[in-house]
């Protein structure tokens, strides 16, 4: 078997070798594949009794926190196909025991996890919940007595509608790069989504860059415009900007302005006004947006949701070539 470096870092020792996906003997990988649809159906049945049934006594109640998450997203959305992708795989002979680091270089991530066996592997999957969220999940075997059983599971959310953190990120500096801070700001915001509750065991490469570049032009923004709330005094219900951020529609990623409104609950012409006259005043005061990509995205909240403890209510306007709806 052909193996080659693959970033696997061990504790206190030099970089194992390991073989990684096409360098892997193709009948060996075919062991796994039983073991993954056996690990996949496991989560849309919606119960951890499957995928306990896989796993050694050390598959404890610390990984089952983080795939009932996962579990909960497939439990809303029963019609979504059963199908994984295999996006890499690891396979050490003589790895040992102790913390293990293997890094993808093609997709920009790491695994990162504590071995127990001196022979493990790993495939990292790609599986849709729903229609807009991809998950990784890392799935690491151990040779136990001759047999191949599941030690740990690690799922993170990769994509939204297929987007990855890494594609948002280098939209944001293109953004910034065309003079739309905004627009930079808010793919800056949706990438630190993705990576920012990544946890420990699968790490993005660019997961500091991404949460200090998007740290960096939030500032820029207040620097610009002033601190959030942004109170527009102009428009006679006074609506306050506190966030933008990134709107998922079925034709791509959009920004969505949100804001605190006055207007009553009961005037839906009084909202839309409020939604139309905000875009005017930010096309001529705040021209860091750019107007002319399809989709905006007017989120309305009656309270601010990032300090404000009581109920509050919410909803959408999207200016679509300057036709307002929800």
């Amino acid at each position: 078997m052909l193996f080659v470096l693959a970033g696997l870092l061990l504790a206190g020792c030099s970089p194992t070798l390991v073989a990684v996906n096409e360098d892997i003997d193709k009948e060996f990988r075919e062991t796994f594949k039983p073991l993954n649809q056996s690990l996949v159906a496991a989560l849309w049945k919606n119960t951890s009794r499957g995928y306990r049934r896989l796993g050694t006594k050390r598959f404890g109640e610390k990984e089952d926190t983080a795939l009932m998450q996962l579990v909960n997203e497939i439990y809303f959305n029963p019609q979504m196909p059963h199908t994984y992708e295999i996006v890499d795989e690891f396979y050490s002979e003589d790895g040992g025991s102790g913390p293990v680091m293997v890094t993808s270089g093609k997709h920009g991530y790491s695994v990162s996890f504590h071995n127990n066996t001196p022979e493990y592997y790993v495939s990292v999957l790609q599986i849709q919940p729903n229609e807009q969220q991809h998950y990784l999940v890392a799935a690491i075997y151990n040779l136990e007595d001759d047999e191949w059983v599941l030690d740990k599971v690690f799922p993170v959310r990769y994509a939204m509608l297929g987007k990855t953190a890494a594609y948002m990120f280098e939209m944001a500096k293109s953004w910034e790069k065309r003079g739309f801070m905004i627009d930079a700001y808010v793919h800056a915001h949706g990438a630190r989504n993705l990576v920012e509750h990544s946890g420990d065991h699968i790490i993005y490469k660019d997961k500091k860059e991404i949460l200090k570049y998007r740290d960096q032009l939030a500032k820029k923004i207040e620097a610009a415009y002033s601190k959030y709330p942004i109170r527009i005094g102009a428009i006679s219900s006074s609506p306050q900007i506190f966030d933008f951020d990134m709107a998922f529609h079925e034709k791509g990623l959009y920004p969505a302005i949100h804001y605190i409104s006055n207007v009553p609950g009961s005037d839906y012409e009084a909202q839309v006004q409020e939604a139309k006259d905000i875009k005017e005043y930010m096309t001529k005061h705040m021209p860091d947006l750019a107007q002319n990509q399809g989709y905006v995205f007017y989120r309305r909240f009656t309270l601010d949701p990032r300090v404000d403890t009581e109920p509050y209510f919410s909803n959408a306007f999207i200016d679509y070539n300057n036709n307002f709806g929800k």
